[in-house]
């Protein structure tokens, strides 16, 4: 008698171990994708569609899932700018994502910075991907999250995704995976007083008083009193103003109706380019 409790001991413990293990495979990419599915050429273009991970249909490229507030212009270096991902299929409840910032040699470019911490997690430092609770949606599902542009000279990023479209069938099985990617470019402008690229003196752009209240003085001289065209964009890109065929070595009023704010002045004359940075406060 004895040894048929011990035997049924035994029996009773293996099954729950078998049952909790499929559990556990079936359930174990709901708190988040592993690092290097995300699609981009640092993981050779995998994904988890494959065995073992999630097998369904054949992996479709969609255009659109990943945006962001940078500007057409190009990211500026150092600063921090919101990503957006977003899983749109009607029909699903369930989904899954994974993003990484690379440029195509697959080096890592930026910061990525968690900004729901309850539906968001970071894996190996250059992934980010979904938790538990950040699975569930109806029809649609989207996940936001924070980037650091690198530092100058970084050149473009590709901000590369796969998403997962769980059929919702308790299993790996069945699932659908889409890819999508987001390429930025680094903006022209820089953050100092001035940037040229002009010769020397070529061209000057200056502004009095900087920073200023109200209105400021914009002095655009070149040496041969050329023609310049001239904008004036906000620090995420923005056009706020463009005048073009304006006679040099004359004094133009310049923020009146600005908001308080940095303000990038671009000048481009038959010479090249100079970029003077002009700061309004109330």
């Amino acid at each position: 008698m004895r040894n048929k409790i011990i035997t049924l001991t035994v029996l009773v413990a293996l099954m729950s171990w078998v049952i909790q293990s499929g559990v556990n495979t079936t359930y174990s990419k709901v708190g988040g994708a592993p690092a290097k599915v995300a699609g981009g050429p640092a993981e050779s273009s995998k994904t988890c569609a494959k065995s073992g991970c999630h097998t369904g249909k054949p992996v479709q490229t969609v255009a659109g899932l990943i945006t962001s507030n940078i500007p057409n212009t190009g990211y500026i270096p150092g600063t921090t700018y919101t990503i957006t991902a977003t899983a749109n299929g009607p029909g699903h409840t369930k989904f899954g994502f994974e993003v990484s910032p690379q440029n195509t040699s697959g080096q890592y470019k930026g910061t990525l910075i968690v900004t729901n911490t309850q539906q968001t997690k970071i894996v190996s430092t250059n992934y980010i991907t979904h938790k538990s609770n950040g699975t569930s949606g109806n029809g649609i599902k989207s996940w936001s999250f924070n980037w650091k542009a690198p530092s100058a000279g970084s050149g473009p990023v590709t901000f590369y995704g796969a998403f997962n479209y769980s059929n919702n069938n308790g299993s790996e099985s069945g699932d659908s995976i889409k890819t999508s990617t987001l390429y930025v470019v680094e903006s022209p402008f820089k953050m100092g007083d001035e940037t040229e690229t002009a010769p020397q003196e070529m061209v000057s752009v200056k502004a009095y008083p900087n920073p200023f209240a109200g209105t400021a003085q914009l002095y655009l001289t070149t040496t041969d009193q050329s023609e310049v065209n001239w904008d004036v964009y906000s620090l995420n890109g923005q056009l706020i103003e463009h005048h073009e065929h304006v006679l040099t070595n004359t004094i133009i009023d310049i923020g009146n109706n600005w908001n308080e704010g940095v303000y990038l002045i671009r000048v481009q004359s038959a010479d090249g380019i100079k970029t003077l940075k002009v700061v309004k406060s109330l």
